[in-house]
């Protein structure tokens, strides 16, 4: 059975680790993970999904999820949890070094680089800082 919050922690944690060490390629390709599992997280609790459901539903399709967590923004009783993911994730959203894991395959060369890895670790912190809030306040994380 998936669990999105230990994954979460997980690809952070490699992330960092592969940043650290000059990978920034494979650095922003976990650091996608870990803000596809904030998502699916906050869309679960919100509409009571199992992980089987989210994987199914959302693949890894974070536009569709952004989607999901605007439309659900202050109609959830994760409200204060769920943020703008246009804004707050938008190297990892957006422009021409957005995430997708088709881009796995991708010449490292081609991809992402230093300062994309360095974005995309600010933006995993942030919602890993979220992760942990929801943890401290009780909420049981899927």
């Amino acid at each position: 059975m998936d669990n999105f919050y230990d994954t979460a922690i997980r690809m952070q944690k490699s992330s960092e680790i592969l940043h650290n060490n000059g990978e920034f390629h494979n650095a922003c390709y976990l650091a996608g993970y870990v803000v596809e599992c904030y998502a699916k997280i906050i869309v679960g609790l919100t509409y009571g999904f199992v992980e089987n459901e989210l994987a199914k539903e959302f693949s890894h399709d974070l536009k569709k999820l952004s989607k999901e967590l605007q439309y659900i923004m202050n109609d959830s009783q994760y409200s204060g949890y769920i943020i703008e993911m246009r804004v707050n994730f938008s190297s990892i959203l957006l422009g021409n070094s957005k995430w997708n894991p088709i881009k796995r395959y991708i010449s490292s060369s081609e991809c992402w680089g230093q300062v994309d890895s360095n974005n995309f670790q600010g933006e995993i912190q942030f919602a890993m800082t979220i992760l942990t809030q929801m943890r401290i306040n009780g909420v049981i994380l899927i």
